[in-house]
């Protein structure tokens, strides 16, 4: 026999003194089970008596009268079996599941993209990485967006089980990513040649859409921080390091690329200005 207690209907329920922990006995009774709710620090013991088929329940926790209906009051949920040991394997479940959703998609979206499209820009302009940082890039992203997709699908699982909570902002965070990211998918197969007229269009297009999906997956993971109440874990904070090394990397890359482009603008100014031979490199200034 088993029960599913939604706590957002407790006024059903006897008015029992405050507590915020788990046991299972009362100014006059004493329960043979007990287990804790997922969120209010709230608990509920039992007593299953087999030979007439009835329960004796009570709930331990705040005051089961009206309450704001936010997504922690909602969550308020747990199945168990009267009749064995086993209790609260619906809200185990659910958060196996937020763990490996969070896991999944701040690798996906919150590193392997941004790494993917850190090697495109900085990489391409090397000749002797020709074309292998083409294939890394696209291995990367490929391999982010796939596991990103799972991610996803692990993401709207995880509302199934969790009828009446809603976390609006950091849903439309994903879904936006994952569409941005489809697209970007699909646009390898529509890839003009490098003489098409049209390729310029495409590489707009490209640059555009790849930044914006890298954005809104990277502020999506710390939604997601948020939503799973990491906000200060250490999860959270060697995230926030790893990031932090990849836009060091970026800022000191960003450095160096305009200082080749500056240092390759004078150089063709002055051969254009006849002060070096086109043959010089730079060495040979005429007086």
């Amino acid at each position: 026999m088993v029960f599913q207690l939604v706590l957002l209907f407790l006024s059903s329920l006897p008015h029992i003194a405050f507590s915020a922990h788990c046991t299972t006995t009362t100014a006059t009774k004493t329960f043979q089970k007990y287990i804790t709710l997922p969120t209010q620090q709230a608990s509920i013991a039992w007593t299953f008596h087999p030979h007439n088929a009835t329960l004796d329940l009570v709930f331990f926790g705040y005051s089961p009268t009206i309450h704001p209906t936010t997504a922690n009051d909602l969550s308020s949920i747990t199945t168990f079996d009267v009749l064995s040991d086993s209790s609260g394997t619906h809200h185990r479940d659910t958060n196996t599941l937020r763990l490996v959703h969070g896991i999944i998609n701040a690798i996906s979206w919150g590193i392997l993209l941004p790494i993917g499209a850190v090697l495109a820009r900085y990489l391409r302009h090397i000749q002797v990485l020709s074309p292998a940082w083409f294939y890394a890039h696209a291995s990367i992203q490929l391999l982010a967006f796939f596991l990103g997709t799972t991610g996803f699908a692990i993401g709207i699982r995880l509302g199934d089980l969790s009828p009446g909570v809603q976390y609006e902002l950091h849903r439309k965070l994903g879904l936006a990513a994952f569409c941005l990211g489809g697209l970007q998918t699909l646009a390898l197969l529509f890839r003009p040649k490098t003489t098409n007229k049209f390729r310029k269009y495409w590489k707009s297009y490209h640059h555009f859409v790849g930044y914006a999906c890298v954005v809104l997956g990277v502020v999506n993971v710390f939604q997601g921080f948020e939503v799973m109440g990491a906000s200060r874990s250490y999860a959270k904070l060697s995230y926030c390091l790893g990031l932090s090394t990849l836009v060091g990397v970026c800022v000191a890359l960003e450095v160096n690329s305009w200082v080749v482009f500056c240092r390759k603008s004078k150089e063709e100014k002055m051969k254009r200005e006849g002060l070096i031979g086109g043959s010089d490199k730079g060495s040979g200034i005429h007086s």
